[in-house]
């Protein structure tokens, strides 16, 4: 194992993905005063090497205090497994009295935490208390701790500002629009996987599928009796500074008899749905690529983010089929 003068950080922060922003709170409040190893913000410290290696390290021999974000399947997915594995080798070595444990979620601690060990409650002490207590521990474990001053607020406040505009550049990037592309390349998968699942419920409620393009770049439409959901894809500029990279329109077209003989395809060879042709025009969700907590690609619209381009299909997909169960059981 390494000594405590070896170790690059003095805290490591473990967390799942749904508490990113809990431990973004702690790492504002902790990064002017130590040296934190918290993976959405040291991504230039791992590029390219073997994550399970790099984090197995960082929690077994390289930091002084593990703050572990612990709920139920903390230590099952992702890089959480191999930050468990070296927590117990160097618990088994050393005692885990390195570790901070925040329980989330009413989980109960893992059954080889030593009892006597006190978790720290996040709902009674806050990112304030929290960070008190680790800064406290640090120094128990020898580290030096950069006094709080006016400067160390500003290095806060500069920490959290280029968040943002790290979030905000890549809406706008090259890189962003490759992502999109590459998104739309999957779409096909994705809409017949969903259309499967749809049929396997309910072979009656039927869905048509075409592709084609908009003005505004590729697209494809998933359509029943009832409704339509449009998505288009384009790297182009739209509204002000921003890359408009997935747009989805949705069609409620009004009764089932108004519907059959004005259904749209691409290309403008029809008309599209309108209130006088048998369809109305819903609603239009605009989604941005963007970067989530932990700076991997993901679509945003508003303040929600989502994981891939998966979650936006299969969403339209089910408000349609939706909508044609809902007619099918009442017509009325």
């Amino acid at each position: 194992m390494s000594s405590d003068t070896e170790r690059p950080w003095d805290v490591a922060i473990s967390l799942l993905s749904q508490d990113v922003a809990l431990a973004t709170e702690l790492y504002e409040l902790l990064a002017p005063r130590l040296d934190v190893f918290f993976y959405p913000e040291c991504q230039d410290d791992i590029v390219g090497t073997d994550g399970e290696k790099t984090f197995g390290d960082v929690f077994r021999d390289k930091c002084r205090v593990a703050v572990v974000f612990y709920r139920e399947g903390w230590g099952g997915t992702g890089m959480t497994r191999a930050e468990e594995s070296a927590i117990k080798q160097r618990g088994f070595a050393e005692s885990y009295e390195f570790c901070v444990w925040v329980p989330l979620g009413g989980v109960r601690p893992p059954s080889y935490v030593p009892p006597q060990l006190i978790w720290a409650d996040w709902e009674t002490l806050g990112a304030k208390g929290l960070a008190s207590a680790v800064i406290a521990r640090v120094q128990e474990a020898g580290a030096r701790v950069r006094p709080e001053t006016p400067l160390t607020e500003i290095a806060r406040l500069r920490t959290k500002r280029e968040t943002v505009q790290r979030r905000s550049s890549y809406e706008v990037s090259e890189e962003a629009a490759d992502w999109s592309r590459a998104e739309f390349d999957r779409v096909a998968e994705l809409v017949d996987g969903v259309l499967a699942e749809v049929r396997d419920v309910d072979s009656a409620v039927h869905l048509s599928v075409e592709t084609g393009h908009r003005p505004f770049g590729p697209a494809f439409i998933v359509q029943g009796p009832r409704n339509r959901v449009e998505f288009v894809f384009t790297a182009e500029k739209a509204g002000s500074n921003r890359h408009l990279l997935v747009r989805r329109v949705t069609y409620r077209p009004p009764p089932l008899r108004g519907v059959a003989s004005s259904a749209a395809d691409f290309g403008g060879r029809r008309r599209r749905p309108t209130a006088a042709t048998g369809g109305e025009h819903a609603s239009t969700t605009e989604y941005h690529a963007s970067l989530d907590s932990f700076g991997a690609p993901a679509w945003s619209a508003g303040d929600r983010r989502y994981k891939g381009t998966s979650e936006i299909v299969r969403d339209g997909i089910l408000d349609v089929a939706q909508a044609i169960a809902k007619y099918l059981a009442d017509p009325n």
